[in-house]
């Protein structure tokens, strides 16, 4: 029997009055579930603020909480959204260029189908107070940046080459120094959802997309930085399997549609580069560290997907993005304390034996035990299949497929893009099979790995 995708309507209201949220329509209120930052918006306003700005960050924010709001089936990815917002003019945001390359980035993005319709705000937002903010006169580019161990990497890079032209855009959820003038201090806006509580999440990328494309837009820049190296970029997008949907949060299929959006709705051309898109995660931790000799902040950043409520203070050691993690800082030659993590030993004979003792028993293990399991497969397996991808007949042709879009995407002369996917491929070949020899052969990861090294 055919099932049909699940559809959610969201009517956006400047104030909540009396609108409710009945079984046909979700209201997202600005007041209650869209909460601007006075402080952090402030950070944004520079002499060119515009009302155009504030629509920008209010569709992130809108996006953000429509993609919450909907769980999505288990079996079928795609959902269907049908949003109305309330924007300073309509007439622009309804314009053909601008609804169609704004629903064709998300499309490619999330992998769902959306639509929107304008209609003029009722008030104008007021104009934040202006700042003297500390911001280069000759700004170059522009990364947002997290609390990521590539946030921190690629910023010091950056700024290695690029000096002071170089602007960092915070985007966690608060302002770490709300007294200094420091410009784009934090993400200005909280979503707050009242039901659904989808955790796939991909429209975070257009969020973050959308932030740095701001800012390069209010700095008179051109270019936005995309932290992530290689194997980031590519295993989310080569390794799907089932009926799930490759991941672009960070790929060039969606920052190209996001590129087309930008020139829409601003007018200005602002592009995406991949500083690391042919990198290792682990030779862009070393690069950075033989650039700052002595420097260990890398170890203070954060990679885990699992939250504070699963794991507490700690990384859990287990999820993809903390596999490529301790991957990556072996690959560097470099080491961290196991006290990190919450799973300290990969190299323990068991699953249960790899987690450090006092966490074994609390009420967190034994609500969460399973999920971090199979966060724990599914990691490995990620790294271990774009280990082996090169050797699989089936992939060569996908490659070439994939290459071939990427020279289109990227303007890259044909030939060159499949040579460099191929090296990188090869790269993470190398360094995985080092990690696992360090590992053992004794370790619990070696039961869910294809070919052991």
């Amino acid at each position: 029997m055919r099932q049909d995708l699940k559809e959610l309507k969201v009517e956006v209201v400047e104030k909540l009055k009396k609108s409710k949220s009945s079984s046909n329509i979700l209201v997202c209120s600005i007041e209650k579930n869209i909460c601007f930052s006075t402080s952090a918006l402030e950070s944004y306003c520079l002499s060119n603020w515009q009302p155009i700005i504030y629509d920008l960050l209010l569709m992130a924010a809108v996006v953000e909480f429509c993609d919450r709001s909907l769980r999505r089936y288990s079996l079928i990815w795609g959902r269907k959204f049908c949003v109305r917002v309330p924007v300073h003019d309509a007439r622009k945001w309804q314009s053909e260029n601008v609804s169609r390359s704004l629903e064709a980035a998300l499309e490619t993005l999330t992998g769902d189908s959306w639509s929107f319709e304008f209609r003029n705000r009722e008030e104008l937002f007021p104009y934040p107070r202006q700042q003297a903010l500390n911001l280069s006169e000759n700004a170059k580019s522009v990364m947002t940046f997290s609390n990521g161990m590539d946030s921190l990497a690629v910023a010091g890079i950056m700024k290695a080459k690029q000096g002071e032209t170089f602007i960092p855009v915070r985007v966690a959820s608060k302002q770490t120094n709300t007294k200094a003038n420091i410009p784009f201090t934090a993400i200005p806006f909280q979503v707050k959802i009242e039901r659904g509580r989808e955790v796939s999440q991909f429209a975070r990328g257009f969020k973050f997309s959308l932030i740095g494309a701001v800012a390069a837009y209010l700095s008179n820049t051109s270019e936005v930085i995309v932290a992530e190296s290689g194997q980031a970029i590519f295993a989310p997008v080569l390794s799907v399997v089932g009926h799930a949907y490759p991941d672009y949060r960070t790929h060039p299929k969606f920052t190209k549609k996001m590129e087309q959006f930008i020139v829409a709705i601003l007018g200005r051309e602002i592009s995406y580069k991949f500083e690391r898109i042919w990198s290792t995660k682990g030779e862009t931790l070393k690069e950075y560290v033989s650039l700052f000799p002595g420097k260990n902040d890398w170890i203070g950043t954060m990679s885990c997907w699992r939250s504070s409520r699963q794991v507490g203070t700690r990384q859990c050691g287990i999820c993809a993005a903390c596999i490529l993690r301790r991957l990556s800082v072996h690959a560097a030659g470099l080491s961290e304390p196991s006290e990190r993590y919450v799973w300290e030993n990969l190299s323990a004979s068991t699953f249960e034996a790899g987690i450090y003792e006092s966490f074994r028993g609390t009420k967190r293990y034994r609500r969460f035990g399973k999920s971090h399991r199979d966060y724990a497969i599914a990691g490995v397996r990620l790294f271990d299949f774009l280990a082996m991808y090169l050797h699989d007949p089936e992939n060569q042709q996908t490659i070439h497929d994939h290459s071939l879009q990427l020279e289109k995407i990227l303007g890259i002369a044909h030939g060159k893009i499949e040579n460099d996917l191929r090296n990188l491929l090869s790269k993470h070949e190398r360094e995985w099979k080092k990690f696992l020899l360090a590992l053992g052969p004794d370790s619990f990861i070696y039961q869910w790995i294809r070919t052991p090294p």
